[in-house]
């Protein structure tokens, strides 16, 4: 499915089976085509064009689906891969995971409940921040390893959380595409930002 986080693990999974493990992908209901491999959830994933007390609906939906999904299938599983966002998904289905004494690695892509302070939805300050706080907090110590996208997240994590095992698995691209003739093309003299991100409409910000 066109999504950042299929796009991450597809890869992960690729890589997965050459090295011989038996690999499923517990994923949304808006998956469409698939083998065997892949379990859907009946719920679909959050509505990027929702609000955010349906996108949180939808979260919780989804990640207690497939955490059940995943209490289901501990006799059969030796390692779950959980990746974030969506947050409050990702918590859950570790939540279960160390409910099933499933060891986890956490994948982190974005920072919660940062993101949420950064868009000015919720307070640094307030009660629900550091229950957030506490609840990424408890979801990082229990993860087996934590791996994230970017060095300037690997440093925060590494510096904010000094005793776990954390790693830098950066995002790929296919080669096929982007040949060595493209990489080196030389730059165009206008200088462009490109944003990517779901919750990229909350930005209100003008680049001239």
């Amino acid at each position: 499915m066109p999504a950042a986080a299929a796009a991450r693990v597809a890869p992960w999974v690729e890589e997965l089976c050459k090295l011989g493990h038996k690999v499923s992908v517990f994923t949304s209901s808006s998956v469409l085509d698939h083998d065997g491999s892949v379990v859907k959830s009946y719920f679909q994933v959050p509505d990027n064009k929702a609000s955010l007390g349906k996108r949180f609906f939808q979260e919780i939906l989804l990640g207690l689906d497939l955490g059940i999904r995943i209490l289901m299938s501990k006799k059969s599983t030796r390692l779950c891969f959980i990746t974030s966002p969506p947050f409050f998904m990702a918590c859950i289905c570790a939540f279960f995971a160390k409910l099933s004494n499933i060891p986890y690695v956490f994948d982190v892509r974005d920072r919660y409940p940062r993101v949420l302070t950064d868009l000015g939805v919720i307070k640094t300050t307030s009660l629900f921040c550091k229950l957030l706080g506490g609840l990424e907090s408890w979801v990082y110590k229990n993860a087996l390893q934590l791996t994230t996208v970017t060095h300037g997240l690997l440093q925060e994590l590494k510096l904010e959380f000094t005793n776990l095992n954390i790693f830098l698995v950066r995002n790929g691209f296919d080669e096929e595409i982007f040949t060595d003739n493209i990489l080196n093309f030389p730059k165009a003299s206008a200088f462009t930002v490109v944003y990517h991100g779901r919750l990229g409409r909350f930005y209100k910000a003008k680049i001239t």
